[in-house]
C-alpha cells in the first residue's frame, strides 16, 4: 500500500469548494476583459458541479468521511502505468477506439485514493480504480485528480509549484 498523505473529511472538500467558488466569483465580477471573464465563469461552473458532488456524497456518507490520498513509489507508479496501458488496449481491442485523456484521470484518480467512503480500505491498485470508476461522478475524479497529483509531485520543497506561482500572480479581491 502506498504511503497516505494527510486525510480530508468531505466536510473540509466541501468549504474548501466553496470558498473556491467565493473567491472565482469575486475575480469574475472584477474582470477587466471578457475573455478573462468567460474563463473564471467556466472555472465556477466547473467548481460548481464539484461541490454539489462532493455535497451529496456527505450527505450520503457523513461529513466526517475521510479522503486519503497516496503518495506513490516507484514500483507503484509502474504498475500504474502498466495498468492504464494494458486498459487502453482492451479498449482498443473490444471498442475500436483510442481512449483519451479522460480514462487517464479516472485511473490516476483510482489508484491514488487509498481511503474513500465508497472503498473498504485494503483494495490493491487494480481494485481501488474500478471501484473508483463505477462508485464516483465526474466532478469528484475532477477534483481529487489534482489532489493526487499534488501528492506525487516531486520537487524541490524549497522552490514554489507552477499552482502555487499561478496562484500568486492571479490578482485577489481584498477582504470585505
Amino acid at each position: 500500500m502506498p504511503a497516505s498523505t494527510p486525510t480530508d473529511t468531505l466536510g473540509e472538500i466541501v468549504d474548501e469548494l466553496d470558498e473556491q467558488l467565493d473567491a472565482i466569483a469575486e475575480q469574475a465580477s472584477q474582470a477587466d476583459d471578457s475573455e478573462r471573464q468567460q474563463a473564471l465563469d467556466q472555472q465556477g461552473l466547473s467548481l460548481e458541479q464539484q461541490l454539489v458532488a462532493f455535497e451529496e456524497l456527505a450527505e450520503e456518507h457523513g461529513e466526517q468521511a475521510t479522503v486519503t490520498v497516496a503518495e506513490f513509489t516507484v514500483d507503484e507508479r509502474m504498475r500504474f502505468g502498466d495498468l492504464l496501458e494494458a486498459a487502453r488496449e482492451q479498449a482498443q481491442e473490444r471498442q475500436g477506439y483510442a481512449v483519451g485523456s479522460n480514462m487517464r484521470e479516472v485511473y490516476w484518480v483510482g489508484a491514488g485514493v487509498v481511503g474513500a467512503p465508497w472503498l473498504e480500505g485494503d483494495e490493491d491498485m487494480q481494485a481501488r480504480i474500478t471501484t473508483t470508476r463505477r462508485s464516483v461522478d465526474w466532478p469528484v475524479i475532477q477534483h481529487l485528480r489534482g489532489k493526487v497529483t499534488e501528492a506525487n509531485t516531486k520537487g524541490n520543497p524549497e522552490r514554489q509549484s507552477y499552482a502555487e506561482r499561478r496562484e500568486a500572480r492571479t490578482p485577489q479581491s481584498e477582504p470585505n
